[in-house]
Formats: C-alpha cells, sequence, structure tokens
C-alpha cells in the first residue's frame, strides 16, 4: 500500500482463502512536494497506478541521491534508503510501466547512476556486497581491487518471490546483508578464509514487483501486525496466518481473543518498540519456534478464521436464534 493510502473494500476471496483487494487511493496529502508533482505529470500519459508512481519515485530517487541527505532521530541518522515491494496482478497494476515512467525522470538526473548503478538478479548476500564492495590493499599497501567507488545501489527484481526463495536457502546470507544494508549503516562484511570484504558504509535500496501476493508471503520469515490501537482486527492478520508465517501482533482489541502469547503468535504490548524488536529477533534466530508457530497459525486459520469457517458458524448462530424465537412464541 502506498503512502498516504486508503483502500476500498475486498470484492473476491483467492482460492487458498487469502482476500483479494483493490489497489490503492492516494491520499491527497500523498502528493506532496517534488514526489507529488512528479506523479501529476506522469498521470496524464501513463496507464500505471498513482500509487506505484509515488513508491517508485521515492525509492528510486531516494538512492539516487545517496546517504548525503538525512533526518535525524535522536542522534542517529536516517538516509532516503527506502525498500519498497509493489503488489499487484501484471495487466491490472501496470508494475512495469510505473517503473519505466519514473526511470526515465530519473536518468535526466543522474545518467551514470541509471546506467551503473541499478542491478537486478540478486544471486546472493556475497554477491550484494561484492557490488559496493570497498578496496583492497595488501600487507604492503599495494592495490590489489579498486572496489566500487559508488556505494549507491538500487537493486530492482521484477520478480521479488525469485529473492525470497533465495534469501530461504540453506546457508544463505542474503537476508542478513539485505537487513544489516538497511539498519547498519550500510556496513557489510564477507568474511570467509578465501574472500574477506568489507564494505564500510553503503547505500543499498530495493524495488521488488510481486505478482503472487500468497506465494510472497508464505516465503517471509516474520510477518508484523503492529496496530496502536484495535482497528477491528484488519483481514492481514488472517492472511498472514493462512500462509503459514509465524506471526508478531501487538495485544489490542480481538487479537487477545484469537491468538495464544507462545502457542499461535508472538504477543507485545502496543506501541513498545523494545518488546516488539525482542520478539522478531526471537523468531530470526529460532528456526524451529517459526515453523512451530507458523504451523500453528495456519491451522487456526483453516479450523476457525477461513471466510467458510466463519460462514458456517454465523449461519448457525442464526438458525438457532430463529429455532429459540419460534420456540418463545405462543
Amino acid at each position: 500500500m502506498g503512502p498516504g493510502s486508503t483502500r476500498s473494500p475486498s470484492q473476491s476471496v483467492h482460492p487458498q482463502g487469502l482476500q483479494e483487494a483493490t489497489g490503492p487511493t492516494l491520499a491527497p496529502e500523498a502528493r506532496y512536494g517534488l514526489a507529488g508533482d512528479v506523479v501529476r505529470a506522469l498521470e496524464p500519459h501513463t496507464e500505471a497506478d498513482p500509487a506505484g508512481l509515488l513508491c517508485n519515485f521515492l525509492a528510486g530517487f531516494g538512492n539516487l541521491v545517496g546517504p548525503g541527505p538525512h533526518y535525524l532521530l535522536g542522534a542517529e541518522p536516517h538516509p532516503p534508503r527506502l525498500n519498497v515491494l509493489v503488489v499487484g496482478a501484471t495487466a491490472r497494476s501496470r508494475k512495469g510501466t510505473s517503473w519505466s515512467a519514473i526511470a526515465q525522470v530519473l536518468e535526466q538526473a543522474d545518467p551514470g547512476w541509471a546506467e551503473r548503478r541499478i542491478k537486478s538478479g540478486l544471486a546472493s548476500g556475497e554477491a550484494l556486497v561484492q557490488a559496493v564492495r570497498d578496496e583492497t590493499r595488501n600487507r604492503a599497501g599495494e592495490l590489489v581491487d579498486a572496489g566500487e567507488p559508488d556505494k549507491r545501489l538500487l537493486v530492482l527484481e521484477p520478480e521479488f518471490v525469485r529473492v525470497l526463495a533465495v534469501a530461504g536457502r540453506d546457508g544463505s546470507t542474503l537476508s542478513s546483508h539485505l537487513r544489516e544494508a538497511w539498519d547498519k549503516h550500510g556496513r557489510l562484511e564477507n568474511l570467509t578464509k578465501s574472500d574477506q570484504v568489507v564494505v564500510r558504509r553503503s547505500h543499498i535500496s530495493i524495488l521488488g514487483f510481486v505478482d503472487d501476493l500468497p506465494a510472497t508471503m508464505a516465503a517471509l520469515d516474520v510477518a508484523l501486525y503492529s496496530p496502536l490501537e484495535s482497528d477491528g482486527m484488519s483481514r492481514v492478520l488472517f492472511e498472514y496466518l493462512a500462509s503459514g508465517v509465524p506471526v508478531v501482533a501487538s495485544r489490542v482489541g480481538v487479537v487477545v481473543e484469537v491468538l495464544e502469547d507462545g502457542r499461535t503468535a508472538l504477543l507485545v504490548p502496543a506501541g513498545e518498540p523494545e518488546p516488539l524488536a525482542t520478539a522478531i529477533t526471537r523468531l530470526l534466530e529460532d528456526r524451529a519456534l517459526r515453523l512451530r508457530l507458523g504451523t500453528a497459525g495456519s491451522e487456526l486459520a483453516r479450523a476457525s478464521l477461513s471466510g467458510a469457517r466463519l460462514a458456517e458458524r454465523l449461519s448457525a448462530l442464526y438458525l438457532s436464534l430463529a429455532v429459540a424465537s419460534a420456540q418463545a412464541s405462543p
């Protein structure tokens, strides 16, 4: 969903039980500043979804300008390093069209970046590090590898589910390197006996596209449901559970009535970042726990939370009320 977006109610149900929602509609506040100007200028000339245009521009522009511009949160600098995933059926959402329109704009601003610093085909964590590697010298100080002086890298993945498949392989370092690229000021390392490469400060952004949402959800390591207050229990929680993904959820509304902490999900206080981070880390480091919670959540969704099951229970409730009313009539 795009920034500042609102979403219409779902119109259909996926065969696996996941609801198929319509695309987001941008609120006026989302069309702010330069990004909003670009979207408005392109809209009359493309069939791409405006939310897709906006998200593509923010990811691409944020990588192009590099780590210099930033926002300070406390003492921590936050550069415009965004990871964006655009989801939708190809013919309907025009995902590729949304990027091609934005790419033409960004290429005018920095042709060198557009030609050399947009890469596709993430095959491993080691390959990611190589694309932004620092120079290396031997013990005598002689240059061995000049490295890559431009630390900007936009990873463009038209089929992002392939990246998730690579990251899920035993021994793959891709997932950990992607996390480090985002939250460790871009510091990356490959410290094997044969290949010791260090990146002290990279600026990596990811722009991925997804057609098959159920397959993508099922490939996630952890799913978050973290509203600050009850929202009536959004359907996305049911979709996570149905996909067999382990869930970290806020203790709000009916969540505590549906989910059991430690058995079908990990529950944390709403609005408290430290317990949330602890729960996420716990799941990422414990494969057995991820499998156990994912299996339990999937079984719960099938047994009690599927559309068919809820319809059966609602029908039974109405029938019992009708019978009770008939018996009470003189």
